[in-house]
């Protein structure tokens, strides 16, 4: 007999959960009745042969802490005209015990002869139900096995046992079932049933749909004298068998899920973010029955491991450059449960500020003379980058290597006549800026010695003329 644990984990490839409910089967005489009820009825009708009956006194306490599911070969038991019937035992916990979700586990000895099975289940729901498949009820069978054979059958069923019936099974073959006892268990997830002998996964399945809805537990014999039931596809002759014959239980307990840590959304700002903004990512992580051992975060190649602490963590996001990102976040607890959620964000360039040109000298429409060590100069600048080229045109043509410095360009390579000056400058995003005048060069008879005199000469008597009218 194993000794009875008030709290007990199991880690071994299974969830972590606390012991809620169980009978460990001490004592002798009938079941606890405050934990199981013993069905008592034809449980296998045939028209053409034996019923199979569940009577209450094929499943009793052992004084030796085992629970004794038997079966045997009785008197007729109703009005037929039966030769003889089979009695076996059952118990089951409907109105007494009922739970979503959690760790259902049963440690047995199966029984040594052919002609019947047994079973540890789990009436989930309203399983007559053919309305949204498993959902709203399914039949799990943690576990059928039999005398003759070394199979467990581990089986769905939903959408009722008519013409809509559907199910799903895994079989698994393993030794010693009879010799020795072995624990089966059931984790009951919100998405998935996953099935375990002796702490082992042999299944995964979603049946029908996970059912979302209560259930209680069952264990118990079943006999059929049907031809379905006595093939050796299934529980074989009971004709061949040598009863009676027992179903030893070790124990029945259920677990419930230990919480795990909880992730919250504080603030987030957004799906599409602006580069260089101030955008922050806030969560609260939690854990509502321990404490919370670590937290793992990976922004894309960013990652960061924070150890032992719990409650706010903020995020700053204004230094990440533009691009689509994928934010992961782990919460570990001291159960060794953990909780993961994922967020996805694209940050984006701000809408592009156009670079600055301003020339300077010099000014628009002004007579400039050879030789006399003229250059160009420009105020360029970017307000939310950087400059990544400037260029100078003479009357529309590119005319490279003329910069002399930033912003400053010769131009004494100009012919005579009247010329168009430009800079472009582009900034690290491909924006465009042009500013733009227009110099005059004096003409080739011009000499250059007097061009200045005369020119000074010129402007003088306009502004005589002026004063005079």
């Amino acid at each position: 007999m194993i000794a009875f644990l008030i709290s007990l984990q199991w880690l071994h490839g299974q969830s972590a959960a606390t012991l809620v409910w169980s009978d460990e089967f001490e004592g002798i005489g009938i079941p606890d009745t405050s934990k199981w009820d013993q069905p008592e009825y034809n449980r296998r009708n045939n028209d053409e042969g034996p019923d199979g009956w569940w009577s209450k006194e094929d499943s009793f306490l052992d004084g030796e802490g085992n629970l004794v599911i038997r079966v045997r070969k009785i008197d007729n038991k109703n009005s037929d005209n039966d030769p003889y019937d089979y009695s076996v035992g059952a118990i089951h916990s409907i109105h007494k015990f009922e739970q979503t979700y959690g760790k259902f586990e049963m440690r047995a000895r199966l029984p040594t002869q052919p002609g019947w099975w047994v079973a540890f289940w789990m009436m989930q729901g309203e399983v007559g139900s053919i309305a949204n498949g498993g959902v709203d009820g399914s039949e799990v069978d943690i576990m059928e096995g039999f005398g003759w054979n070394n199979v467990i059958n581990q089986a769905i069923h939903w959408d009722g046992y008519g013409e809509e019936h559907e199910a799903a099974v895994q079989k698994t073959t393993l030794e010693g079932l009879h010799e020795e006892f072995h624990i089966y268990t059931l984790e009951w997830h919100p998405d998935k049933y996953v099935f375990f002998i002796d702490g082992k996964e042999t299944w995964q399945s979603e049946g029908g749909g996970v059912c979302n809805l209560p259930g209680y537990v069952i264990v118990s014999g079943e006999l059929s004298t049907e031809s379905w039931a006595t093939s050796f596809r299934w529980a074989f002759d009971p004709r061949l068998a040598s009863y009676p014959d027992s179903f030893i239980v070790d124990y029945v307990r259920v677990y419930q899920f230990a919480l795990s840590p909880s992730i919250d959304l504080v603030e987030f700002p957004g799906d599409t973010l602006t580069m260089g903004e101030d955008n922050s990512i806030v969560l609260d992580i939690s854990d509502a029955d321990g404490t919370v051992d670590s937290v793992h975060v990976a922004i894309n190649a960013y990652e960061f491991v924070y150890e032992n602490r719990s409650g706010r963590f903020e995020f700053e996001l204004d230094t990440l450059p533009a691009g689509d990102y994928q934010m992961v976040v782990e919460a570990f607890d001291n159960d060794y449960n953990s909780t993961s959620d994922t967020l996805t964000f694209v940050i984006v360039l701000a809408p592009n500020i156009l670079p600055v040109v301003n020339i300077l000298s010099p000014i628009d429409q002004s007579v400039l003379y050879f030789s006399a060590g003229n250059s160009l100069t420009a105020d360029i600048s970017d307000k939310d980058g950087t400059i990544k080229s400037t260029e100078l045109f003479v009357d529309g043509e590119s005319i490279p290597g003329m910069e002399l410095g930033p912003g400053r360009f010769d131009i004494d390579f100009l012919t005579q006549g009247v010329h168009t000056l430009s800079i472009e400058a582009i900034d690290d995003r491909d924006g465009i800026a042009i500013d733009s005048l227009r110099l005059l060069w004096p003409t080739a008879w011009l000499p250059l010695t007097i061009g200045p005199c005369i020119t000074e000469m010129v402007h003088w008597l306009h502004f005589s003329y002026m004063r005079i009218l």
